[in-house]
């Protein structure tokens, strides 16, 4: 409430002028003294008055006399009072940011969280599988990185020497086969398998027997066809060898020498590289897969109270809709609107005392963070916005409460 300077003064004469006007009826009762002394009076005039004047002037509050010069004069107080409501710091609406279905859901309305909590998530079974594919990748071109790098252990050295070995030996084993004894014997069935074509033959042509006797011997006759070529066939075949065997053989030496040859050398440059290469490429996936993990997740991105929760277990969201809203209750305002008639009494930095509606039998302080530069016009009223930093971290006291701020402010000397 507002005590006018104009109401302050006029207090100060309806006690002053009945002082005074005493005063001056004393002084001409008592003029016949000639004792008399000069006062000042609130107002800023001068009153000759006597001793017994003084006396009850005095018994008022008034100065001495002859004192005016240093007369304290009592510091004028006023006060404005504004309508307000309590506003948080901060609020933020988290969403995800992909489309899915629920898979869990952690918080609820009125829980406290710090800043980087998961809040909710979204079913990770396909990301999970990206992810863990990604980290088998990245291990995979990690070790074969380190093994270039490294020079090759005494096993491997032995490992390599043996392999060569086996491939020579392997060789020889196919150049060093006799054929010869197989030859002589494929050779002497050929021959027995054309004697007995051969005497097949003539014992038909020379046959003179009935229907079935003949034709079981033109069945052997071709049964002794058929014996006879498959000896001369097994002959030919032994006689011009397959030679692929003997030159898998040589090649297999050839690659076991290289390789041994590389593991004693070491790697070269462009090896390392290309290997350095691989492993960077992993870990760019893996970065890639742990994000897509992560934008199935709501994080806190503050800390603060969950103050609704608009989501469950199992149901749709959609990316970017509002799926939690969480509020940060460190600091609270309250904002309200100052008259332009008061602004110029009123500064950022001044105390105010807030009593909320909620909370009637309750006071709490405030300091004067901001005011606006730009009013607001209502009616033909301009008012300016200003904010009041709560003082209190009073769980009490939640947004959108409605409360009063008397900011006291001091007043002029005369």
């Amino acid at each position: 409430m507002r005590v006018s300077r104009a109401l302050f003064l006029l207090v100060l004469l309806t006690i002053a002028l009945p002082a005074g006007i005493g005063a001056f009826s004393a002084a001409q009762q008592s003029a016949a003294s000639g004792e008399t002394t000069t006062i000042t009076l609130p107002n800023g005039q001068t009153l000759e008055v006597t001793a017994e004047m003084q006396a009850a002037m005095a018994a008022r509050g008034f100065p001495a006399a002859g004192a005016s010069d240093a007369a304290v004069v009592e510091e004028v107080v006023e006060s404005i009072a504004v309508l307000g409501s309590v506003e948080a710091a901060r609020s933020a609406d988290l969403s995800f940011r992909t489309s899915g279905t629920v898979s869990e859901v952690y918080v609820q309305a009125g829980d406290y969280v710090e800043a980087g909590t998961v809040l909710a998530r979204l079913d990770t079974t396909d990301a999970e599988v990206v992810l863990r594919q990604a980290q088998l990748s990245l291990e995979s071109a990690q070790i074969n990185l380190q093994n270039l790098l490294e020079p090759p252990t005494e096993t491997e050295i032995e490992q390599a020497q043996l392999s060569i070995a086996s491939a020579q030996e392997a060789y020889s084993s196919a150049a060093g086969s006799d054929n010869e004894s197989e030859l002589i014997q494929l050779q002497l069935r050929y021959d027995q398998a054309v004697e007995a074509y051969d005497l097949a033959v003539q014992v038909r042509a020379n046959m003179n027997a009935d229907a079935a006797a003949t034709a079981l011997q033109d069945a052997a006759v071709g049964q002794a066809s058929f014996n006879m070529e498959i000896a001369r066939l097994n002959l030919e075949a032994a006689q011009s060898p397959d030679n692929s065997s003997l030159w898998a053989a040589s090649i297999r030496i050839q690659i076991a020498q290289l390789q041994y040859d590389q593991l004693m050398a070491g790697s070269d440059a462009a090896q390392v590289s290309s290997a350095e290469l691989s492993v960077a490429i992993a870990e760019a996936n893996l970065a890639s897969a742990e994000e897509t993990l992560r934008r199935l997740e709501i994080i806190s991105p503050i800390a603060g109270v969950i103050t609704a929760v608009n989501i469950e277990a199992g149901s749709a969201a959609a990316s970017g809709a509002a799926a939690i809203t969480m509020t940060d209750l460190a600091q609270l305002y309250l904002t309200a609107s100052i008259h332009e008639l008061d602004l110029d009494q009123v500064s950022e930095g001044m105390t105010a005392e807030i009593v909320l509606d909620a909370l009637p039998d309750e006071m709490f302080t405030a300091t004067i963070e901001q005011i606006a530069w730009i009013g607001t016009q209502s009616d033909g009223i301009t008012q300016y916005s200003a904010r009041f930093a709560l003082q209190t971290a009073d769980l009490r006291i939640r947004p959108g409460m409605t409360g009063e701020a008397t900011i006291t402010l001091p007043g002029e000397s005369s």
